[in-house]
């Protein structure tokens, strides 16, 4: 690499950048190259101060939905670090669902929550608890859930598509034709934001955004464990 000058490979060719992001002093930058075998992959430069770089490579997965194409960056760890939507022009209409996140570095892991300020999107509130073979409808396809489960083996079935399994902080998450994997310290609690296309599932400081029409009802059902559910109606935002 040639940091005095512009960043370069030792290999391959850079092909598409996708930003720079400042995240607790640290500048992070996103970007496809073609390697030694012309195939394409996602790279990773951090830096402090533009004169020392660290290097890592992930992988660039693109994943088919209705809705459109998933292309996420993960890092050698298998943990997903950025994702966009590539929407077809039949879908340009429908939003994605992408978050304010408060993003924490904590031992070069980039850990993910949500921003704090989403609070002031809750409008009604009701609590329930939920033992294994029992759901609970929410304030339909647009609502806020935050579930607490009492073992470290569980799992639970969002709307009709979307499965979670947790087995000691090991998550495995399936929807359709996709399945990601990861891990999480802090796994017993799951936070849910849902609107009318997506779903965005926040774990232990990991996320996970998914492109998925919802029903009117939208229903959270304990496939196995016992949880409790604080389920948000949310207000609507209008965009000017």
């Amino acid at each position: 690499m040639n940091q005095k000058i512009h960043l370069s490979l030792n290999y391959g060719e850079i092909i598409d950048l996708y930003g720079l992001s400042l995240i607790d002093g640290v500048y992070h930058i996103f970007f496809l190259y073609k390697n030694e075998r012309q195939m394409k992959q996602w790279g990773h430069f951090s830096t402090k101060d533009f004169l020392e770089y660290k290097f890592t490579t992930g992988r660039a997965d693109i994943i088919g939905y209705k809705t459109g194409n998933t292309h996420f960056f993960a890092n050698t760890n298998g943990e997903m670090l950025m994702m966009e939507l590539i929407k077809p022009p039949s879908q340009s209409r429908r939003s994605f669902f992408s978050l304010p996140k408060k993003v924490v570095v904590n031992h070069e892991e980039m850990l993910e929550y949500p921003a704090p300020n989403l609070h002031e999107l809750r409008e009604y509130k009701r609590t329930v608890q939920l033992h294994e073979g029992e759901s609970a409808d929410t304030f339909g396809s647009v609502f806020e859930a935050v579930m607490t489960f009492s073992e470290d083996i569980y799992s639970l079935c969002l709307g009709n598509s979307i499965l979670l399994k947790c087995h000691n902080g090991d998550f495995t998450v399936e929807h359709d034709n996709f399945k990601q994997s990861f891990n999480a310290e802090d796994f017993k609690t799951i936070h849910l934001f849902s609107d009318t296309a997506s779903v965005e599932i926040f774990v232990g400081g990991r996320v996970l955004s998914l492109p998925v029409i919802q029903d009117e009802k939208g229903t959270v059902r304990i496939l196995s464990g016992n949880c409790r559910a604080d389920i948000y109606k949310l207000k609507s935002i209008i965009i000017k």
